[in-house]
């Protein structure tokens, strides 16, 4: 089953170590290292959720004999998904490391979804894929700008 599992359990409590060393732990050092320490384990513990993400679906179309030719575009929903997750918190939290991050794989996906994953489809699936992606994009420029005049004011 995805997620219970002991591959699973093992990537869950890496990811909220990381987490919890980037809020709770107070490093000795100057400021501007102790925050570069805590977003370091916090876009790390976001790299192990992409990575439990990732291999759980890839346990699912193994063990239930799925088909292949969904998986990847499944694997790009779900990290488009959580790429747009990390945008929002790093907007939320004003944090630009997260935005730059949720921003990157964001791109990576599109790029991925348009050259890989739809490479043979009908236009009608690219166009619909394409206005998606800009539909996201609009999105992400809106609530960007939205909470950045909200701070300044």
């Amino acid at each position: 089953m995805p997620f219970l599992n002991t591959s699973g359990a093992a990537w869950i409590v890496l990811a909220a170590l990381g987490f919890y060393l980037s809020v709770k732990v107070q490093f000795n050092s100057k400021k501007a290292d102790s925050e570069a320490l805590s977003t370091f384990f916090a876009v790390s513990s976001h790299v192990m959720v992409g990575g439990l993400l990732t291999f759980q679906i890839l346990n699912l179309w193994h063990y239930y004999n799925l088909d292949p030719h969904n998986l990847w575009l499944s694997l790009s929903l779900s990290w488009g998904l959580y790429a747009l997750l990390l945008f929002l918190w790093g907007a939320y939290s004003k944090q630009a490391a997260f935005r730059w991050f949720g921003s990157i794989v964001l791109g990576l996906v599109a790029l991925k979804t348009i050259l890989v994953d739809l490479a043979g489809s009908d236009t009608i699936y690219k166009v619909l894929v394409l206005f998606i992606l800009g539909a996201l994009t609009l999105l992400i420029a809106y609530i960007n700008h939205k909470w950045n005049h909200e701070n300044e004011s």
